[in-house]
């Protein structure tokens, strides 16, 4: 969660390099949590894929996905 809420500050203040550094302590730490629970994350994200992948809708400037 603290790797996730640097995220969003970085992202909330427009730091580009802070995005970069915060979306790549995200990744890292969800690889790492996957790892521990036997997951691979890989996997865990197409599956997550395979459900959406055929939604119909818009994607809005606030990064809100409102469905048709």
């Amino acid at each position: 969660m603290e790797e996730l809420g640097e995220l969003v500050s970085a992202t909330l203040k427009g730091n580009k390099e802070a995005q970069i550094d915060g979306f790549g302590d995200v990744l890292v730490t969800l690889i790492l949590a996957a790892d521990l629970a036997g997951l691979d994350l890989i996997t865990c994200l197409n599956r997550a894929y395979e459900e959406i992948k055929d939604r119909k809708g818009t994607l809005h400037a606030n990064g809100i996905f409102v469905r048709e």
